[in-house]
């Protein structure tokens, strides 16, 4: 297994719903939603096993407070 990570916030309608209905999470069956909410987050960074997108964590940020939130597929433990 050999882990890229990347900073970007450009993904593909099937690999946010492929990563986020691995886990199980219910917005992975929304891929339009997911997108815009990376495009709209203050930072993402993606971890790529080859071309899969197996995980991400991204920031939301009011200026004062800032929200973490992580998801990685359940074959691969990222952290």
């Amino acid at each position: 297994m050999n882990i890229k990570y990347k900073k970007t916030k450009v993904f593909t309608v099937e690999e946010l719903q492929g990563l986020f209905l691995s886990v199980e999470w219910e917005s992975g069956n929304y891929p339009e939603k997911l997108v815009r909410a990376m495009q709209n987050s203050s930072h993402v960074i993606s971890a790529w096993d080859g071309d899969k997108l197996v995980g991400l964590v991204r920031a939301l940020d009011d200026g004062r407070t800032p929200y973490w939130r992580r998801t990685d597929e359940t074959d691969y433990k990222l952290l």
